[in-house]
């Protein structure tokens, strides 16, 4: 709580470690270290991808967060408001939301935090489970093209993936550019129209998010800060065990031994 108390709009993100299929609610035996959010690369269309490295211990305050993630996001209800899904560009992105969304939100004001300790867990594999994007070839749900005003079906990939390459643009062009669509001809007061717009906040700048988080998404290139999550490295899971197969290897092979048996 004392860490939160310097900002006004703390988040709580995190990705949820995983659970196996079938697991019943007591499989993970009380393990409950957090993740931190920390950046892994950037892909093939230039969108930043994080990735969650466990916490060496739970407990403590919350600890600060430069990354969101969707899979675990908790605030106030001010945050959907203020920072909305942006629907109408990004109807079909997956990959890039998450960049998409914390930049907005730091932009507006909004701080991230890592949780002090895991409460949900989330079943990563899909196996037979559908995912959203298979989704769409099940549904005769139509699109409204931006170029020729028709409605193709949705199952008509040629269509969708140029909507996610003109939503992957409009991320890059607001969140690592700064455009700002039509802001200016916005009044300060109608915040309605604000967020309709999906726009950036005036608090801080895409510029410092980046600075902040040790990211430049103009060379795409990655820090050791950033791969840490703005983090000590004392503070991960891995570099204890690092450490423990330096200084003991004996008992490294135990524990070793001891996670693959589970």
């Amino acid at each position: 709580r004392n860490t939160l108390t310097h900002t006004h709009k703390p988040i709580l993100t995190a990705y949820p470690p995983p659970y196996p299929k079938g697991a019943d609610a007591l499989w993970h035996a009380g393990e409950r270290r957090p993740t931190a959010l920390c950046a892994w690369k950037f892909d093939e269309h230039m969108m930043l991808r994080t990735k969650g490295r466990v916490l060496a211990k739970e407990g403590g305050e919350p600890k600060p967060s430069g990354f969101w993630a969707a899979g675990f996001s908790f605030s106030l209800s001010l945050l959907l408001y203020e920072v909305p899904y942006d629907h109408e560009h990004c109807r079909f992105l997956f990959f890039g939301e998450e960049m998409s969304v914390a930049v907005r939100q730091y932009t507006h004001g909004w701080d991230l935090f890592t949780t002090s300790a895991t409460v949900i867990w989330h079943l990563w594999e899909r196996g037979d489970r559908p995912f959203f994007a298979s989704d769409l070839s099940k549904t005769d749900s139509k699109i409204e093209t931006e170029t020729e005003g028709e409605a193709p079906s949705l199952t008509d990939e040629t269509h969708i993936e140029q909507h996610r390459a003109r939503a992957r643009q409009r991320v890059r062009e607001t969140c690592v550019y700064g455009m700002r669509d039509d802001q200016e001809k916005l009044s300060e007061g109608d915040a309605h129209a604000r967020a309709r717009t999906y726009m950036l906040g005036n608090v801080r700048t895409p510029a410092e998010y980046w600075r902040h988080v040790g990211v430049s998404p103009i060379d795409l290139s990655i820090s050791d800060k950033a791969k840490r999550g703005g983090l000590p490295a004392s503070d991960f899971a891995d570099h204890v065990m690092q450490q423990l197969q330096q200084v003991n290897p004996a008992i490294f092979a135990l524990l070793q031994q001891s996670v693959a048996g589970k």
